[in-house]
């Protein structure tokens, strides 16, 4: 958050930022290729292993229209942090995935406010998940399923 916490304590794999929405299939196939390869191609804005916190783009132009954000992740124990976080606070303007409350995934962008079931994430091991953005709706994915 704006004061440095609800810091992710996990592990990240590869995080990718895609200028477009990706197709379900696109997802599962990124789910599966491992997490310790970077994505390449025109379609891609950022792609990056274990990147530090606060490195996704703040250039919020990027944010506008279509987009997808994919990541391998690997929660710690009672993990609570941000996956990623474009939201600032008080502000619906945005978009927030995390991991509150007690390993589950939330989703916060505009009038959206939805979490998963607690413990849907387990702590210590390797999870994808990926957001995708359209012009019409927006879609979370875990292990390369929509939920």
């Amino acid at each position: 958050d704006s004061d440095g916490r609800s810091t992710f304590k996990g592990q990240f794999g590869r995080v990718t930022m895609f200028k477009s929405a990706l197709s379900p299939e696109r997802i599962s196939e990124l789910a599966t290729g491992g997490r310790n390869t970077v994505v390449s191609g025109k379609n891609v804005l950022f792609s990056k292993l274990t990147p530090s916190i606060g490195e996704l783009t703040n250039d919020q132009k990027l944010f506008a229209g279509a987009f997808t954000l994919e990541a391998w992740i690997k929660p710690g124990q009672q993990e609570n942090g941000r996956i990623f976080d474009k939201l600032k606070a008080g502000n619906i303007a945005g978009f927030l995935l995390d991991c509150f409350p007690k390993l589950s995934l939330r989703l916060i962008s505009g009038d959206i406010d939805e979490s998963t079931p607690e413990n849907i994430l387990t702590a210590d091991k390797w999870h994808h998940g990926a957001v995708v953005f359209s012009d019409k709706d927006v879609k979370l994915y875990l292990n390369g399923k929509q939920l």
